[in-house]
């Protein structure tokens, strides 16, 4: 019998937001994979502030880019939203959009950061709710230390590692 004829409520799963489009719920994982700059740190910057936006602890943990990267990066997308691509900005509706989402966290990250000191440094450092639905996005999936049955696997080895251990 089929796994979804056994569960007797229609849908146990209640989403606890949508931000860019994609809709989350509480405890679940989603992984968005294409090729290299079709705009997928892009996106994840729209997420996070947008879940910023609506008071829901939201991070964006990249091993691609540097901390400044990152906020110039949602420093342009907000200009983008008040202005259009190819609009005149408002320089205070600019500054007001990005304010909306201040409270975003964006973290550049090394190689040697593993998912649960991730998980610690947000929960200790940044106040992000124990049991409570958080929005965190991990940018560049690939490279995420993976503890392996030997210990830290090599960088050559463990090239999508992550993903499939998370699976």
């Amino acid at each position: 019998m089929p796994r979804s004829a056994t569960i007797t409520v229609k849908n146990p799963y209640k989403p606890f937001g949508t931000f860019a489009g994609l809709t989350f719920w509480s405890g679940g994982l989603t992984l968005i994979g294409a090729k290299p700059g079709i705009g997928k740190t892009s996106w994840l910057i729209r997420m996070v502030r947008e879940a910023a936006q609506q008071d829901i602890s939201a991070a964006l943990a990249c091993y691609e880019h540097t901390d400044e990267e990152l906020q110039y990066r949602a420093n342009l997308q907000a200009l983008a939203v008040v202005g259009g691509p190819h609009g005149d900005v408002d320089e205070t509706r600019a500054a007001n959009e990005s304010a909306r989402s201040s409270e975003m966290v964006l973290l550049a990250l090394t190689p040697d950061i593993t998912i649960r000191s991730l998980e610690q440094t947000l929960i200790k450092k940044y106040q992000f709710p124990v049991g409570e639905p958080a929005l965190v996005a991990a940018d560049y999936l690939s490279l995420i230390p993976v503890v392996g049955l030997e210990g830290m696997l090599p960088m050559d080895e463990r090239t999508g590692e992550a993903t499939e251990q998370l699976r």
